[in-house]
């Protein structure tokens, strides 16, 4: 049986991670305002795309052009404050994660889901879910705090797009040999 928990609009929706660059993992906290907590585990590639597509969204509200950002310096990326709990009211490691938009109330929902048939987007989820809703003020600041957070990992080849190790070798493309970098 699949169980639902709607935060509304929480009292805190912001990014975390956990270990260090190489070995994070990464993770959404809730908090509702009446003390229902989450911690939504889930992969690099989720934050990354997440933030590409509210930037995308919020650039098409403005009228502009896709923002990109720059990690901004100044103090550690955000994530849980220190009064987050170590058990959660829910918690479980993300498979599907969707973005709803709704242009009249200007607000978007992030629903994440534990499991699912990924190849059919009609399957219902069999475990938790969870629903996040908050406005565009928000989505500027989760969409700032996972580019910081993501930032501050390793750094990203700017050819293959993979973590550069040591001594980092890109695979071939398209008739070019590989290179070594570093």
């Amino acid at each position: 049986m699949t169980r639902h928990y709607d935060f509304g609009h929480p009292a805190l929706f912001d990014v975390d991670s956990v270990g260090k660059p190489g070995s994070r993992r990464f993770r959404f906290v809730v908090r509702s305002h009446d003390g229902m907590t989450a911690s939504l585990w889930v992969e690099r590639q989720h934050l990354e795309r997440l933030c590409e597509v509210i930037d995308k969204l919020l650039a098409e509200l403005n009228s502009r052009q896709p923002l990109v950002r720059e990690a901004q310096a100044g103090g550690p990326p955000p994530g849980a404050p220190a009064d987050f709990p170590r058990s959660p009211t829910v918690e479980f490691p993300v498979e599907r994660l969707s973005l709803d938009f709704n242009p009249q109330r200007l607000q978007l929902a992030l629903h994440a889901s534990a499991s699912g048939d990924e190849d059919d987007e009609d399957s219902s989820p069999q475990g938790p879910r969870v629903s996040v809703t908050f406005g565009c003020g928000l989505a500027d600041r989760l969409s700032n705090h996972i580019a910081r957070l993501l930032s501050t990992g390793r750094v990203r080849c700017p050819y293959c797009g993979y973590p550069m190790q040591e001594q980092h070798l890109c695979e071939p493309r398209d008739g070019i040999h590989p290179a070594v970098l570093n």
